[in-house]
């Protein structure tokens, strides 16, 4: 390949693309300088020469030189641009030399502004309208892979603008912000992550901010990943607010935390561990400790800081016990109830002996009236069938009561010991007979039929239809006629 025109390569400038000779020394520069090269229409060469000085940031060319006329006499031949270099001009060297003194004197001012920002602690009231400028984040970016060797965090697992914007506000008031679990916005949201995002304006003053939160995480997988973006937004926060010496927190003490405490034997993978919830609360009240212990801390005066402080709550045994052990011995102790077991109202004590339960009808299940085809509610007045609407709250049936129930543990108690009938109406005089528990056949008394009703079930009655009533002798009847036709 042709070695390029070395003319072409001195005078080549923005918005024509850069060499590729030059890329590797002008990709150092930070985006924001990037863009005021830019602006100023700076050629690539001087760029690149830049790159590899070390002039990377805006604050760094503030400082290059002392004012405009040391900039317009020592920037030719600082950059070689001279006019005996090739592809320049007397005219063109006055040029690019006047470009570099005004591009140096918005540097300086550029400074001087974001100077006197660093150094007012805003209030916390305005926390809600905080948003990165152009160029934060990747600041954020390059301090965090300073502090951590070169480690590099993707943009699915950064935290949005105002979110990050917020902890470097309360950071740099040396404060560690309480965050609840729906402001841990994402910079590049999964489809269905968020749950509303809003833009405001403030007409009086010209200011606009973001209003946002996320779903609340209900599953596992979703609630780790939300917790990858707060530890990664910390550490991207604390890195550019060094100058508080209180905001110190390094990445092993993160991943010591989730990886292997909350993660780990000792809660999630323990024989019974936490529900989800259980973790969602526990988790978020220890920064909140974390955030109370560091305010206390520094009204006394002392030196902690906020890596000190959340080894503090780490090894705080009673903070677990009482966040989340106490609730895994609670849940363990909850047993769901056997639903294929039937609710006795009655116990049997052998021999034939029933002993019923106190208040069993009170206890009883509640079985829902049904509705009757074609008729609305508030309307069931009037004439129809004998029994019909009725339900019967032991078996659940429609049609009889729990009285005439044939399930009914009293009155199987009542039919095994020997029951007394009262006499049918219109015979008061009648005398009063006992029934024997089982008739000639063996089987149960049929109360319906003997009762002196007409039994629904007929011939098929899994009751007896023969008389049950004891004679003087102690014998069973056993004759055809029902127990109140017995003479």
């Amino acid at each position: 390949m042709a070695a390029p025109d070395p003319a072409v390569l001195n005078t080549v400038r923005p918005p024509t693309a850069c060499p590729e000779p030059l890329r590797d020394h002008v990709d150092l520069i930070t985006e924001k300088l990037r863009k005021l090269l830019t602006e100023y229409e700076i050629p690539w060469k001087i760029q690149a020469k830049l790159g590899e000085e070390g002039y990377v940031w805006i604050s760094d060319l503030a400082v290059r030189y002392e004012d405009r006329r040391q900039a317009l006499t020592k920037s030719p031949e600082d950059f070689e641009f001279k006019p005996d270099d090739p592809g320049y001009s007397e005219a063109k060297t006055k040029l690019v030399a006047g470009r570099i003194a005004s591009l140096v004197m918005a540097a300086q001012a550029l400074t001087k502004e974001k100077v006197g920002e660093a150094l007012s602690i805003k209030p916390e009231g305005d926390d809600y309208m905080a948003m990165l400028d152009q160029g934060d984040r990747e600041a954020m970016i390059r301090a965090h892979a300073s502090r951590c060797h070169g480690h590099r965090i993707d943009p699915d697992e950064q935290g949005s603008d105002h979110f990050l914007a917020l902890l470097k506000r309360s950071f740099s008031r040396g404060e560690v912000p309480i965050v609840q679990l729906k402001q841990i916005v994402p910079f590049m949201p999964e489809p269905g992550e968020i749950n509303f995002q809003k833009r405001h304006h403030k007409e009086k003053t010209g200011e606009s901010y973001v209003e946002e939160a996320i779903k609340e995480p209900f599953e596992l997988d979703r609630w780790k990943r939300t917790m990858t973006i707060w530890r990664n937004s910390l550490l991207m926060a604390v890195a550019v607010c060094q100058s508080q010496p209180s905001v110190d927190l390094t990445k092993a003490t993160l991943d010591e935390l989730y990886d292997e405490y909350l993660y780990g034997r000792e809660i999630m993978k323990k024989s019974k561990p936490p529900s989800l919830a259980i973790m969602k609360v526990a988790e978020r009240k220890f920064w909140r400790e974390v955030s109370l212990r560091l305010m206390k801390a520094k009204g006394k005066g002392k030196s902690d800081t906020m890596e000190s402080v959340v080894l503090e709550v780490r090894k705080d045994t009673l903070f677990w016990q009482r966040e989340v052990y106490d609730w895994c011995s609670s849940q363990g102790s909850k047993t769901k109830p056997d639903k294929s077991k039937k609710r006795n109202y009655a116990t049997n004590l052998g021999r034939g002996k029933w002993q019923v339960q106190k208040n069993f009808l009170k206890n009883a299940p509640k079985f829902k009236q049904s509705q009757p085809k074609g008729q609305s509610k508030g309307k069931q007045k009037g004439k129809g069938k004998k029994g019909k609407g009725m339900v019967c709250f032991v078996c659940g049936k429609v049609g009889h009561t729990a009285m005439q129930c044939r399930q009914n543990p009293l009155n199987q108690q009542q039919q095994q010991q020997g029951a007394q009938i009262p006499p049918p109406q219109g015979a008061p005089s009648q005398p009063t007979r006992t029934w024997a528990p089982r008739g000639v056949d063996g089987k149960p008394p049929c109360r319906e039929y003997h009762g002196g009703a007409n039994c629904r079930f007929g011939a098929s009655c899994r009751f007896s239809h023969l008389c049950p009533v004891l004679k003087r002798d102690g014998s069973i009847c056993g004759q055809t006629h029902r127990a109140t036709d017995h003479p």
